[in-house]
């Protein structure tokens, strides 16, 4: 699975929470805000290689920097995650079903 256009280099305590399963070559990412019930939080991705190609683990992070146990909350922030992951990878055939030719 590739890294989602809504995940940039982590920091802070989104960071820190990830560090103990980073790994020597691994690489963290984090996602935009994802707000559900009013909390705040973010889908922390760790890959296996510095240049992040393939998603390892990951976590929900709240701004606290405490990793989430809810399963219903970790699926919710997946499938965001996923979501973003399948329209990246669908950009081509986008934009290719908007060219004039394609109307006919």
């Amino acid at each position: 699975m590739a890294i989602a256009p809504i995940m940039t280099p982590a920091t802070g305590v989104y960071l820190e929470a990830a560090k103990p399963l980073k790994g020597l070559l691994g690489s963290v990412y984090m996602s935009n805000d994802l707000i559900f019930d009013e909390n705040i939080y973010k889908f922390v991705g760790i890959f296996s290689s510095v240049i992040g190609k393939n998603l390892k683990r990951f976590l929900i992070v709240n701004e606290q920097g405490e990793v989430v146990k809810d399963k219903d909350l970790s699926w919710k922030c997946l499938q965001v995650y996923e979501f973003f992951v399948v329209v990246k990878s669908s950009e081509g055939l986008l934009k290719a079903l908007g060219e004039p030719e394609m109307l006919y």
